[in-house]
């Protein structure tokens, strides 16, 4: 078999829900794919339906689908030793998949401005999805349909 085309290159998935498929489709062609999780865990894991019935945290269909192939890492991104922490972690990848609503924390860790001085090697996916509808809800299933 050969090399994935993307093998060898390391993404932090901070996505929310609507993005979290990017993810994926990023580790099935090769790269190695990081999910930042709350400390409660991606809110997908709990999330129905769940798989033969079950209710635990590794059984919510949306989470085997989206996350799958994706190693997990769990921290309160609104803690001050996460933004080091996600600071060191971007050192070492070539992209970051930001969320579609971003708190205040995420918004100063994902400057462009800050990110091309510390991190000029990584690129950065940032959706620009609702277009001035912020009354919108953005969902996977809307996500999908507006990427074509």
């Amino acid at each position: 078999m050969s090399e994935l085309p993307l093998a060898g290159a390391v993404v932090l998935d901070l996505s929310d829900e609507c993005l979290s498929l990017s993810g994926r489709l990023l580790a099935d062609l090769g790269a190695e794919v990081v999910r930042v999780e709350g400390l409660g865990g991606d809110p997908l894991r709990s999330s129905g339906p769940h798989l033969r019935g079950r209710s635990d945290v590794e059984s919510g269909l949306r989470h085997l689908l989206y996350n799958a192939g994706k190693r997990s890492l769990a921290i309160d991104r609104e803690a001050p030793v996460a933004r080091e922490l996600l600071d060191r972690a971007l050192a070492e990848c070539h992209l970051v998949i930001a969320p579609l609503d971003k708190s205040p924390a995420v918004r100063r860790l994902l400057d462009s401005d800050r990110l091309r001085r510390i991190h000029p090697q990584l690129g950065l996916v940032d959706v620009v999805f609702k277009r001035g509808r912020e009354e919108v809800a953005p969902s996977d299933l809307t996500a999908v349909a507006a990427g074509g």
